[in-house]
């Protein structure tokens, strides 16, 4: 979504994948949308101080939480109740939410595809046929 609708660089990494250098490159222009409640968590600690704004979606809290106030996270509780499917469904409404706020900050409309390649998509089908 952020890649298609800001028309940002991203990748998606598993956590512990991240760790093995994607996230070398961080620094003060780098934005980071963190999902989880273990590791993740000193993830987000981990980058604070290099300028990254950070967004940490998590069901952890309290002392779970290194530095809840730093200037650049902002925390995103999500219920500890919601597991499995319903905490995707949650976890995407937020991304949802995230991309819909800052496309409208950048003057973008999230609507169609800036490039169009003709052969990538599926021909209409003729149901009157």
């Amino acid at each position: 979504m952020f890649r298609e609708a800001l028309q940002l660089p991203t990748a998606s990494f598993d956590t512990y994948q991240y760790l093995h250098g994607p996230m070398e490159p961080l620094g003060p222009s780098s934005g980071l949308v963190i999902f989880g409640d273990g590791r993740e968590l000193s993830l987000a600690d981990s980058v604070l101080d290099a300028g990254v704004k950070v967004v940490l979606i998590t069901a952890a809290s309290g002392k779970a939480l290194a530095r809840p106030e730093h200037p650049n996270l902002v925390v995103v509780a999500i219920p500890a109740e919601a597991t499995d499917f319903a905490r995707a469904i949650v976890e995407a409404v937020i991304v949802h939410l995230i991309v819909g706020a800052v496309a409208e900050n950048r003057g973008l409309a999230i609507e169609g595809f800036r490039y169009h390649q003709d052969d990538t998509k599926l021909q209409p089908v003729n149901r009157n046929v």
